[in-house]
């Protein structure tokens, strides 16, 4: 028997040796190195629990989380799918297909001195050594089942509320933002006090840098229980079985925006308002007995000063009814709710085209956002919660209570 050559035998060490290295690089080298890379864009802001590379340029990041997490803000993400489709290194830029979150977590708070608390976003890497920081070009950026924690220990119950099972899609985008503008789609269910639920959808576009926004949103009757802890205090408002929907427009051009948002109370068998345990409206009392009442908001200021915005009311002849009665009892101000801030209303008397106006606007609104109504069909059904956690957000609350927008207080 003729023994193998030498050259043969180098070849197949030889082979066996790169195919080692590789193994390495790509199990071990690679994930690591990907590891470090997203702690120094980050500022050591963010940590990442495991890396994957699979074939041919698919990056898997399993557990990222905020390092500065508590109790009060906190942003984890069981899963991140990074899709790179090329990489130029004259203008420092990595162009990725798709990038794809699964089930984020986001909790925000409130203290009972009306503190905020917000996670603190990380600033991706600014210039090193006299070079550009690295930039990222993403065709698709996809949000799958996540959730936005609300907690708010201001009114006497705390409040805990959740957007559940949220899904976002929007694309192109460029990070840092310095790109003209990208298309959102999105939907959520609301989750209230006492597991007071309702459906929501919003799609359109925006332009950070020029701060330009054209939307249409649209949230399901849900019932005005589900912000029970935010109706008590020195004004007291009982709402019983009545529920809230709601459709809006919005439009911002160079950061002044203009909104419409369309009001319908549905289901009104009884109701009143107090002042100081003074009954001020009694829906029993009023002779009423509407089967809905509808009213438009127009909105007006700063898209970025919420606080600033100036509002209009324009109640429908039922509406304006009870508004009468409110003025004839000396309540004079009406104020929307919003995270941090409240918007004066002025009341316009109504005119015979409003009602039509609000019922025209309303539809249209559907219309747009009737592919949103039902949910994808790749959508796994909703995963049983986790357990809270003291650096991380909790994915189930108890339902308990949050800032409810278009409460009159």
């Amino acid at each position: 028997m003729r023994r193998p050559k030498t050259w043969l035998r180098l070849l197949f060490l030889l082979s066996l040796l790169l195919a080692l290295v590789e193994y390495l690089a790509v199990s071990w080298l690679a994930p690591y190195y990907v590891m470090r890379a997203v702690e120094r864009a980050t500022g050591g802001q963010a940590a990442v629990e495991r890396t994957e590379l699979a074939f041919p340029f698919t990056t898997v990041l399993t557990n990222l989380s905020l390092t500065n997490n508590s109790p009060q803000a906190a942003i984890t993400i069981q899963r991140v799918t990074m899709r790179l489709r090329w990489v130029s290194l004259p203008t420092r830029t990595l162009y990725f297909d798709q990038v794809v979150l699964e089930q984020p977590i986001a909790r925000l708070s409130r203290g009972h001195g009306g503190t905020l608390f917000w996670p603190a976003f990380p600033q991706l890497g600014g210039a090193r050594d006299g070079r550009p920081a690295w930039q990222l070009q993403i065709d698709t950026f996809r949000i799958v089942d996540g959730t936005i924690e609300v907690l708010d220990e201001q009114p006497m119950t705390p409040f805990h509320g959740l957007l559940d099972h949220a899904a976002l899609e929007l694309g192109p985008m460029r990070l840092p933002l310095n790109h003209t503008s990208m298309s959102f789609a999105a939907r959520g269910q609301l989750l209230g006090y006492q597991g007071n639920a309702a459906p929501a959808y919003c799609s359109g576009w925006v332009g950070l840098l020029d701060q330009d926004l054209e939307a249409t949103c649209r949230i399901e009757p849900i019932p005005l229980a589900a912000f029970e802890p935010y109706y008590h205090g020195r004004t007291e408002l009982r709402v019983y079985t009545t529920t809230l929907a709601s459709t809006s427009q919005w439009t911002a051009r160079g950061n002044q925006l203009a909104g419409r948002v369309q009001l319908e109370l549905a289901n009104i068998g009884e109701g009143d308002l107090s002042i100081r345990g003074r009954t001020i409206l009694d829906l029993k009392r009023t002779g009423l007995r509407p089967q809905r009442l509808r009213a438009e908001i127009h909105l007006s200021g700063l898209l970025d000063q919420p606080h600033g915005w100036q509002g209009q009311l324009l109640p429908d002849e039922q509406v304006q009814q009870l508004v009468k009665r409110l003025l004839d009892r000396g309540v004079e101000t009406i104020k929307i709710s919003l995270p941090g801030s409240q918007v004066r209303m002025s009341i316009t008397p109504p005119n015979q085209a409003t009602s039509g106006n609000i019922e025209a606007v309303t539809k249209e609104v559907d219309e747009a956002l009737e592919l949103l109504a039902s949910p994808p069909e790749e959508e796994a059904p909703p995963a049983a919660a986790a357990a809270p956690a003291d650096s991380t957000p909790s994915a189930s609350p108890e339902p308990s209570d949050v800032a409810a927008p278009g409460v009159i207080r």
